[in-house]
């Protein structure tokens, strides 16, 4: 059974959805994915790694609604022991095309590698960190508990960080 884009977009609208974060779409149908989502007031969100071509980059940051998400280093998504310069030097890429807010993700998971995005970009993800938190927990309670107390421990520290820099 296929669901297909229409129905999927009216169904994420009708849910609250904002932002759509959407891998591996095909280049010739992300500005058509992206119309379709404007219709129903949902952002695509690309992500863009450290591999990508500029002109490459140009086309998603062309279709891009919300913000444009940078993958902080080629590999897979997780916890890491520090940041990549790799991020820095792609969001200076990425600013040559577009406006929209730059986020970075995939391995921040400390107050410091916070801090250190948030010197050359609008946002750090802490996806991966976020998950883990969530399984480590027994019951759906413990786990809202989990992220809390993991947000309430990055937050004073990176305000600190951030002061600093």
């Amino acid at each position: 059974m296929c669901f297909g884009i229409d129905k999927f977009c009216d169904a994420a609208a009708l849910a609250g959805i904002d932002g759509l974060l959407l891998t591996d779409v095909i280049e010739n149908e992300a500005g058509k994915i992206s119309n379709r989502l404007a219709q129903n007031n949902i952002d695509l969100i690309s992500l863009v790694a450290p591999t990508t071509t500029d002109q490459r980059l140009k086309t998603i940051c062309d279709n891009a609604r919300g913000f444009i998400y940078v993958v902080s280093r080629a590999g897979v998504t997780g916890a890491q022991e520090t940041t990549s310069s790799a991020a820095e030097t792609l969001v200076a890429r990425a600013r040559q095309f577009t406006d929209l807010p730059i986020a970075v993700g995939f391995g921040i998971s400390t107050a410091e590698q916070i801090a250190d995005v948030w010197r050359f970009a609008d946002a750090a993800v802490v996806g991966s960190a976020l998950v883990s938190e969530i399984e480590k927990a027994d019951s759906p309670a413990h786990a809202v508990l989990r992220v809390e107390t993991f947000i309430g421990q990055l937050l004073p520290q990176v305000a600190k960080n951030g002061a600093e820099n």
